[in-house]
């Protein structure tokens, strides 16, 4: 692996111009996203819509507490939520850490630059980005030898930008991701990044 540590900033959009409610100027309120962890590759934080919810946080509260309505329906009970939320936060820091995943499986592409990590039935989107209010939607490998690790269990992946960003989560319905679902994860992209525009 060759990515040097990355540098510790918040996210903040504090010089970005006033918004107009009525006529009047407000000021626009700086964004501080949650980090979720941060190591020598990767720092992954929960991507803010513009109505400053996170969808992503929210999945991952209720995996964590056993709760998710969507895994209920799903069948997922509460203790393979629970089992789901430990895996996928494990998963997340050796990400972060290591630039890779920690056992195959762990991770997957799914198409226009999102990707997703994957715990039992349990599915958290994201996306990367330089932190400037732009990314480049990258593809996942679809051949070992493409990859420039093709001895990692995530040669699939591509080395991404520094900042992940967790969109939203879904439980595993099918072979495939719902393309309602990857949309949603889209909006979320936009409006999170419009957040980051100086």
């Amino acid at each position: 692996m060759h990515r040097e540590s990355i540098p510790q900033r918040e996210t903040n959009d504090t010089d970005s111009p006033g918004i107009q409610q009525d006529g009047l100027a407000l000021a626009k309120v700086p964004v501080v996203r949650q980090v979720v962890c941060r190591g020598n590759w990767y720092c992954i934080s929960y991507a803010v819509r513009s109505d400053r919810t996170t969808p992503a946080k929210e999945v991952v509260d209720y995996l964590k507490e056993g709760t998710w309505p969507d895994g209920h329906d799903e069948k997922m009970h509460a203790d393979e939520q629970v089992d789901a939320y430990a895996a996928l936060m494990l998963t997340m820091k050796h990400f972060a850490d290591t630039g890779e995943g920690d056992r195959p499986k762990s991770m997957n592409g799914l198409e226009d630059g999102i990707f997703e990590f994957k715990a039992r039935r349990a599915r958290i989107a994201f996306y990367d980005t330089p932190g400037d209010g732009t990314y480049v939607p990258k593809r996942k490998y679809t051949d070992p030898d493409q990859s420039e690790y093709p001895m990692s269990h995530t040669w699939h992946i591509p080395d991404l930008d520094e900042e992940i960003r967790l969109c939203c989560g879904w439980p595993k319905k099918g072979q495939k991701a719902k393309p309602s679902d990857i949309g949603f994860a889209r909006k979320v992209r936009g409006e999170d990044s419009r957040h980051d525009k100086r």
